[in-house]
């Protein structure tokens, strides 16, 4: 679903990162969505969607210093799992 910025923000569906002008500045609407399959880990990931592409690029970097420190280490995928789309400890 895919909300105004304020409802959004309204509903705990949204956050703003940095210092003003920050990120949720000129922010038209705002998405959530979540993968998740029982004993998998979960996806989830944040769509904004801003009124042109300077808005755009000036709140990328805001939104990145943010994330990044929650990023996950990268961990390789089995090839199992790549082969059958099944989890590779089932194979």
């Amino acid at each position: 679903m895919a909300y105004p910025l304020k409802t959004a923000l309204s509903r705990g569906m949204a956050r703003c990162y940095g210092e003003k002008p920050d990120s949720c500045a000129h922010v038209r609407f705002t998405g959530v969505s979540l993968f998740h399959r029982e004993g998998e880990p979960q996806l989830s990931f944040m769509i904004q969607t801003y009124d042109d592409s300077a808005a755009a690029e000036s709140a990328y970097p805001s939104v990145w210093k943010a994330w990044k420190a929650q990023v996950p280490s990268v961990r390789g995928v089995g090839a199992c799992w790549l082969k059958s789309g099944t989890a590779a400890s089932s194979c």
